[in-house]
Formats: structure tokens, C-alpha cells, sequence
């Protein structure tokens, strides 16, 4: 009897951490103007935007030294440089980032009331950083930060270097980075966009190189963050509202996932993601779930034109008749671990109700995938967690899960999809 009641205390811990915290739904997110940068570097976007931050920031000795020292740098002239070696400077070192930490250790030290104004009315209730949920104000404040240069120098490596992404087959850069072209593009930019300026401590010490990253990114047409944003004013907006009207309890399921399938050739839509879609249908004709979820973003063939779930959006309302007001659209997923992450995320934004199951309706080869122990470990590999709780496969093609909050954390390492 005591090792039963351990068992449930342990499950209703897990329970209460993983998937029945409540997002603050009135919680509004800071803009930069630019919502790739928003969504990989929020924590950047709000020392920007927040004006005593910017200040103690600006004003700070210890980071106007690390400014001036990082100018200096990057106010050599690269015009005849032949390689993008100069890129180098902009990107954090490891003793870059050390220096950073410590900086920042010393500014909330001196500032705490401010920092942890910051930290309690957005750090924590925008989610994006609740991987360190658990932490205090001060390590949670340095280990995003920490995070946030990672990912910047993730972009420097891929987009500037040439390096393999965490997905090279359809994340790297679109120019051939060696070519003469591409060199001079970027070095036009380097100094278009006033990156080196020595001596001058107006900018705050992440700038240029957060500057520049952007720049990389668009040149590489890798836009997909902030493609069809904001979804619940958009292509989401009639299910958005019809979600507000809903009568849960008339369902079993929260919603039907349908994770999309990329077509190997210049096609619209695959004959597997075609066949998925019809399954769906069927289910969601017999009144499992209240909404469709299509999840797919712009995969295959490399820089395909063609984006998996508004082409899958198409299909449900041209050939089955779904109305639009059923239909959610996910459209930035490029894997089965993101399928599921990102549909757990606009669950939660959109103010689904907490635990209720979602049902993923696929096809033999990828539920055998997912319902794999094996899934768990790819899970935490490619994004940092499990998913989903209490997985089930119920047929051949069905699965069903409790989504988790901790889907919510941006990951600033994956800028195409954070």
C-alpha cells in the first residue's frame, strides 16, 4: 500500500511539473520589428526594448570595456580580406561569453530590483526560458543570456562558415560560402550595417554580432521563424475564434495531429501526407476531436517553395469539405519531434484545455516510430525533452498524448524552427 501511494505521489509530481502548469494567456510579448530575432533571441529583444535595462546595461563599466575591446576588433578593414575569417571577431569566444557571464553576475548585483522586474514579468511568464524555471533569478538571467550567444554563434558557423547544421540536409546555407560572390556579399554587409565602430558605447555589447546575424540569415532566405506569423490574426484566426466557443466536453481529444510528410520531388503534397490526411478526416468526421492540427514547415526538397501545412490546409477544404474554422495550421515543424513540440506549444498559447489528449493520426511506418522507446532518446537529442506524457498507441496510425509545458522553451541553437 505505501510503495502504491509513492508511485501515485511521484505521478501527480510529474504530472503537475510536466503538463497542468497554466501559461499566463494575458502575457504580451515584446517586438523588435524583426520576429526571427524575437523568437531566437527574446532575451536580447527585451534588453533592447526595455529602457532601465538598456541603460544599466549601456552604463555599465564592465560591459563598456568588453565593447570597447570587441571594436577594436572589428574595425579592421576586411576589404581585402579573401576569406570570411573576420567573422571570427563577431562571434563570442569562450572567453567572450565567460566575460559576459561575469559582467552580468555584477550588473544584477548592483541592480536586482530592475533585473527582477525583468525576470518576473517576463523571463518566467513568456516560457520561452523555462528550462531554468528552477533556478534562481541570477543563474536563470546569465545561463539565457549564455544560451542566446550559443545561438548566435550557431548561425556564424552555419551561415558564415559553412559548417553542418543540426539538419544539413535542409538547414544549411543557401549559398555556396566559398564562392567569391558570397564573400563580397558579406563583407558589403559587414560594413553597411556599421559593425565596427571603434570607440563607441552606444551599442549594447551583443549588437553588431546580433546585427550581423540576422543579416546572414536573410541573405540565406532562412526566414522560416516568422513565416505566417502571427498565425491566430491569420491563417489560424477562424479556428482561433471557433476555439473559444468550443464545448470540450463533448470530445475525446483536444485535437487531431497530422504530421506532415515531405514530397521528394518539386510536388505540392506527398501521396503519404495525402493518405495521412484522409485518416484524419474519417476521424475527425466521426467527432473525435473538434479541430484538425496540420503540422509541416517549408522541408523537402532543400529550399522547397512549397510549405507541408498550408499545402495540407488546401487539400482538407478543396476535396473533404473541412471548414477553415477546424483546421489549425503548424507551419514551421521539419521533423516528428517538432511535429509533436510544436503542436504542444499552440495547445498551451492558444488556451486549449490543460490535459486534455491529443490524437496523432499518421501512417504504420511513423506510429511505429513514435510509439518506439527509442523515440524518447531522439526526443531529448534533437529539442531537450519528451514531448508528450502518458503515449499510447491506439491503432496502427493512431497515438495518443498528453502534451507538456516544457515544448514551450525556445531553442535559439535551431534558428529556423527555435
Amino acid at each position: 500500500m505505501k510503495k502504491l501511494l509513492f508511485v501515485l505521489l511521484i505521478f501527480l509530481l510529474i504530472t503537475t511539473s510536466v503538463f497542468s502548469q497554466a501559461v499566463k494567456k494575458d502575457y504580451r510579448f515584446i517586438s523588435s520589428g524583426n520576429l526571427v530575432q524575437d523568437k531566437n533571441f527574446y532575451i536580447l529583444t527585451l534588453f533592447q526594448q526595455q529602457e532601465d535595462i538598456k541603460n544599466i546595461l549601456l552604463k555599465s563599466s564592465a560591459f563598456n570595456q568588453f565593447v570597447v575591446e570587441k571594436n577594436r576588433l572589428l574595425s579592421k578593414d576586411i576589404k581585402e580580406s579573401k576569406s570570411l575569417s573576420y567573422l571570427k571577431d563577431i562571434m563570442f569566444s569562450a572567453r567572450d561569453i565567460e566575460q559576459v557571464k561575469s559582467s552580468l553576475g555584477d550588473v544584477f548585483s548592483k541592480n536586482r530590483d530592475s533585473f527582477k522586474s525583468l525576470i518576473s514579468n517576463h523571463l518566467r511568464p513568456s516560457q520561452y526560458f523555462n528550462r531554468f524555471d528552477g533556478e534562481e533569478d541570477s543563474v536563470l538571467l546569465v545561463s539565457v543570456v549564455e544560451q542566446a550567444l550559443y545561438g548566435l554563434n550557431h548561425i556564424y558557423k552555419v551561415y558564415g562558415f559553412g559548417l553542418k547544421g543540426k539538419f544539413s540536409e535542409i538547414d544549411s546555407a543557401s549559398y555556396d560560402i566559398k564562392s567569391e560572390n558570397y564573400k563580397n556579399l558579406v563583407a558589403q554587409l559587414y560594413e553597411k550595417t556599421g559593425i565596427a565602430k571603434e570607440g563607441d558605447k552606444s551599442e549594447l555589447f551583443f549588437e553588431p554580432s546580433l546585427r550581423m546575424a540576422m543579416h546572414l540569415l536573410k541573405i540565406n532566405k532562412r526566414d522560416e521563424a516568422a513565416r505566417y506569423e502571427p498565425m491566430e490574426a491569420g491563417e489560424n484566426k477562424k479556428a482561433f475564434e471557433q476555439l473559444q466557443r468550443t464545448k470540450w466536453k463533448d470530445y475525446e481529444y483536444a485535437v487531431i495531429l497530422v504530421p506532415g510528410n515531405g514530397p521528394k520531388a518539386n510536388e505540392r503534397l506527398s501521396e503519404n501526407a495525402k493518405k495521412r490526411l484522409k485518416s484524419s478526416v474519417e476521424r475527425y468526421n466521426s467527432g473525435l476531436a473538434p479541430f484538425i492540427m496540420i503540422s509541416g514547415g517549408n522541408v523537402h526538397p532543400f529550399q522547397t517553395p512549397y510549405n507541408e501545412a498550408i499545402e495540407m490546409k488546401k487539400e482538407l477544404m478543396t476535396l473533404y469539405n473541412i471548414p477553415e474554422k477546424a483546421i489549425i495550421m503548424e507551419p514551421h515543424a521539419r521533423h516528428t519531434t517538432t511535429n509533436l513540440r510544436n503542436a504542444n506549444r499552440i495547445v498551451y498559447r492558444y488556451g486549449f484545455p490543460i490535459g486534455k489528449k491529443i490524437l496523432i493520426t499518421t501512417d504504420k511506418k511513423q506510429a511505429a516510430k513514435i510509439a518506439d522507446p527509442l523515440f524518447v532518446d531522439r526526443c531529448i537529442r534533437e529539442i531537450g525533452h519528451v514531448p508528450f506524457f502518458s503515449l499510447k498507441k491506439t491503432s496502427e496510425i493512431d497515438l495518443e498524448y498528453i502534451p507538456v509545458l516544457p515544448s514551450l522553451y525556445m531553442d535559439s541553437t535551431d534558428p529556423l524552427d527555435p
